[in-house]
């Protein structure tokens, strides 16, 4: 709502009830808030205001949360959706509505309407759940569609838990310490007390107690900058006084908080009625005090009592939560057939898939390996801090040794005896005919295959066996290209096994093969199609039918992608704990476009064995895909230092990561962990010379870049890079010198083995090298920075040079413009033309500029692009971002290039 007061009286009575509204949120009373709330929304739809209606749906939306009026959450914030996302749907509620308005509460208002809808969807489903994946995707979408960075933080909370309640506490801890590391951006709200407060919980659930108070305490220092400072202190309090209680600490609780200057006082607490979330956040504390002092017959009264409100309200989490300590407690006091009984209920209710993190507490309980206590911890409680384990083996260390009891506990999956199965013999003989695998002669593994597609699936005894033959049979298909052959096979198998996870599993995942090999054989008929009518065209007579390209129809014996949905998930349903059957279900997701859950089948696959690299890798990848380098990174590292992998590819990619990241220090000892493992990929040289430099390490820098240019050849762009940075380090300029004269020497559409960004990576690190190590006045400076603005390869730190030289001033404007380049018959023998630029025409260039005006703007931009290229630019617009600087006036940025729709050759027309 405007801060101004509105005109009429309409406007006033709305601007009075949002106010009234936001007084009673902020002090928790959301019980009520809700209430003034549903009056603000019933005005605004009677008198057709869109603005105060998207406004007051939102609020009820998220005191709906607190309430845990999740139906309503949900049928409201999806229309708030609808609203925030099309502007004709928003004009049949209001016409005539302010467009300025409308456009600011899309960018600040679109996330949140995913991310109330993602909340309540999580409590009602849970945090396992499938249906809260598409909305936690689709928040994240939205946040970079609309700039708005910071929220992805809102939605990296939903990961937190969903790691966390996947049993993955380790990367759970990883997504919430990147929310409590992250710095505020301006004006885009402050979630560091959500980062703290999640570790605190973690810490809390698994026995770290130290860590757990801690966390607690910074939680409840970060609470005044939350946006909602009273409800996060209050809840800090709970956090901090359960984590001190449990290690024998409580009498610590009132000066510690009186420390952080947040003096305890319980009497802020709104009534339970109001704030139903925050009430039982207490009830849990109060439960384990209730516990310390002895009084576990209280503890269970007040976790019944919330056990059963929670539901009836299907909170999925709070209720699991709930139900664990109340199954723990009855346990400390003897009660274990009542226990028993809540926890049948809990694992009929929850499946293992769903709620890992549950059912291994109570598993943990029911083992003797922790004993009952307030809480139901998930490892033995501990007040000492455990360390990291180190990246790389000892040569004595066995592999169990300094695991975190996370790896330590996990139970391998019973192995099967495969030469006492029915089918053993007979694999065993099929194996010694074909010693070489899938490297073996087409013809050895055509009758071998054969072989096992001839067995009648009636005859399969055991569906281990089954689900073997469907494994291997379909390594030798994708050599052989036959996976519709294994897929037909599958398919009988299913009629006699089909409520056996494996086969399940291994039998869409042939169906995956199978439609993918479908989908090429219909790819390549229609290229053969549109040869054969080019062909005619140009000859303009007649094709033979024998000419025609072989029909490929749908194959109606096929699985479609409802199908092995069906059958991938009910694997998953069937046997929630195979880390293998997971990796197989990311990748059929991944290929059906379910991202979503791909990333969780990964997830959990990784959860359930460090071990696995190619879930690792899978996982990362996704991370990757999604610029979310950090996150790739903690993966694969953890892989490396948990599961103690010695594998080529993961550090491989764990060194990609850490490059992009620009943490070359650990780069490098990615790179030679690549290296030790026998990495044959032929740029592990280039990027680990790259890290070595970057970290001031010359000489063992030298003979990777000598074997670089052994691979790709001593005039390579990149080695010659590298060998002038070298050059640089060791101050022979005149080398030096040489080198960069090479460089500038080269035309870069030659450049065909590096991408766009790997040539401005090596000459954006050129230019800061000539800089460092050269005079100001030397020649090849000018050259090199001529050369970058001719490719659009300026680094902002020019720009920034340049401006330091003009007066700081006030009042200046952020302008992005757009400017057309006309080319001519010279650009394609042009130095800076690009490989994939050399049939350009022109091209459209953007700028970003600070400026006392957009006449000024259009000077500094014309100005910038007119040493790109001799022909004149035009100016295309001239957009106003950002008001209120006070700067130094120039170009900030030089952006990328893109063409317009290719020329024709002949007709030179779009």
């Amino acid at each position: 709502m405007s801060s101004e007061l509105p005109a009429d009286a309409v406007g006033r009575q709305m601007q009075e009830l949002w106010e009234r509204q936001q007084e009673l949120e902020d002090r928790g009373f959301f019980r009520s808030s809700l209430r003034v709330a549903r009056e603000l929304r019933r005005l605004a739809k009677t008198e057709r205001r869109l603005i105060p209606y998207i406004r007051a749906t939102l609020a009820i939306t998220h005191c709906a949360l607190s309430t845990f009026e999740t139906e309503l959450g949900m049928e409201l914030a999806t229309e708030m959706v609808a609203l925030l996302e099309s502007e004709d749907h928003a004009r049949q509620f209001q016409p005539d509505f302010p467009d300025d308005e409308y456009q600011n509460v899309v960018f600040w208002l679109s996330t949140c309407a995913y991310h109330h809808l993602g909340s309540h969807a999580a409590i009602r489903y849970g945090y396992g759940s499938p249906r809260i994946r598409d909305v936690v995707r689709e928040g994240n979408e939205v946040c970079r569609r609309t700039g708005k960075i910071a929220c992805l933080d809102c939605f990296r909370d939903y990961t937190v838990w969903v790691y966390l309640t996947l049993g993955d506490e380790q990367t759970a801890l990883h997504f919430a310490r990147s929310i409590e590391n992250k710095l505020p951006i301006l004006d885009q709200g402050d979630h560091r007390f959500e980062g703290a407060r999640m570790q605190a919980f973690i810490h809390l659930l698994c026995g770290r107690l130290t860590e757990a108070a801690d966390q607690s305490r910074r939680a409840l220092e970060l609470a005044k900058v939350y946006h909602t400072p009273l409800l996060a202190k209050l809840d800090a309090f709970t956090l901090l006084g359960s984590a001190l209680f449990l290690s024998g600490r409580g009498d610590e609780l009132e000066s510690l908080c009186a420390e952080v200057g947040e003096p305890l006082d319980w009497s802020l607490f709104p009534p339970e009625d109001e704030n139903p979330d925050l009430a039982w956040s207490k009830a849990l504390f109060d439960a384990v005090v209730a516990v310390s002092a002895d009084r576990p017959a209280e503890a269970v009264e007040i976790l019944d009592r919330w056990d059963r409100r929670l539901a009836h309200w299907e909170a999925i989490p709070q209720w699991l939560e709930t139900r664990t300590r109340l199954i723990s407690v009855l346990r400390l006091m003897g009660k274990d057939r009542q226990a028993d009984g809540l926890e049948e209920d809990l694992r009929q209710r929850v499946s293992g898939g769903e709620a890992a993190l549950y059912h291994a507490r109570l598993d943990a309980m029911a083992s003797g390996k922790v004993a009952p206590t307030a809480v139901g911890f998930l490892y033995p409680p501990r007040t000492d801090r455990i360390p990291l384990p180190p990246l790389t083996r000892r040569a004595a260390e066995s592999p169990g040794d300094d695991q975190p009891p996370a790896a330590a506990e996990k139970a391998p999956i019973p192995a099967v005896d495969w030469d006492k199965t029915p089918m053993g013999p007979r694999f065993n003989a099929w194996f010694e005919r074909l010693p070489d695998g899938t490297d073996a002669e087409a013809k050895d593994m055509e009758v071998i295959l054969d072989e096992m597609l001839a067995v009648d699936p009636r005859d399969v005894e055991l569906p281990e066996d089954g689900s073997r033959l469907i494994f291997v049979a379909a390594q030798l298909a994708s050599a052989l290209r036959r996976e519709k052959d294994v897929w037909y096979w599958a398919r009988r198998l299913l009629e006699r096994f089909p409520e056996h996870p494996d086969v399940l599993n291994l039998a869409a995942t042939a169906g995956l093969g199978a439609w993918l090999r479908q989908a090429q054989i219909v790819a390549e008929r229609q290229r053969l199609e549109s040869e054969a009518a080019d062909e005619t065209s140009e000859t303009r007579g007649d094709v033979a039918a024998s000419d025609q390209p072989p029909e490929a129809p749908a194959d109606p014996h096929l699985p479609d992608q409802q199908t092995l949905e069906h059958l991938m998930r009910k694997s998953l349903d069937l046997k929630p704990d195979h880390p293998r059957h997971y990796y197989r279900a990311g990748v059929l997701f991944h290929v059906l476009g379910l991202q979503g859950d791909a990333e969780w089948c990964f997830a959990r696959s990784f959860a359930l064995d460090r071990t696995q690299a190619a879930a690792a890798l899978a996982l990362a990848e996704v991370y990757a895909e999604s610029k979310r380098d950090e996150d790739a990174l903690f993966v694969l590292d953890l892989c490396l230092r948990e599961g103690k992998v010695e594998d080529a590819d993961v550090a491989w990619e764990a060194g990609l990561a850490a490059f992009r990241l620009e943490r070359y220090a650990e780069a490098a000892t990615y790179f030679n962990l690549a290296g030790q493992w026998r990495s044959a990929h032929p740029w592990l040289p280039y990027y680990y010379a790259w890290a070595l430099l970057q970290t001031n390490r010359p000489d063992e820098a030298e003979p990777l870049i000598e074997t670089f240019a052994e691979l790709h050849g001593p005039d390579h762009f990149a080695a010659r890079a590298l060998q002038a940075w070298l050059a640089a380090l060791r101050g022979e300029t005149d080398t030096l010198r040489d080198l960069v004269q090479a460089i500038l020497g080269v035309p870069l559409r030659e450049v065909d083995d590096l991408t766009p960004l790997g040539i401005e990576k090596n000459l954006r690190q050129l230019w800061q090298v000539v800089k460092d190590y050269l005079p100001a006045d030397d020649p090849l400076q000018s050259e090199l920075v001529a050369r970058l603005f001719q490719a659009g390869m300026v680094p902002d730190d020019f720009f920034e040079e340049e401006r330091a030289r003009r007066p700081i001033t006030e009042g200046l404007t952020y302008y992005e413009c757009a400017v057309e380049q006309p080319l001519d018959d010279d650009w394609p023998k042009h130095p800076a033309c690009l490989v994939h630029q050399v049939n350009w025409r022109e091209y459209y260039a953007s700028w970003g500029v600070l400026a006392r005006n957009e006449e000024e703007a259009e000077h500094y931009v014309i100005q910038a692009q007119q040493r790109c290229y001799p022909l004149p630019p035009t100016l295309m617009s001239c957009e106003e971002t950002e008001v209120g600087f006070r700067d130094r006036p120039g170009v900030v940025w030089q952006g990328a290039r893109e063409c317009p729709d290719e020329y024709d050759e002949e007709t030179q027309e779009r």
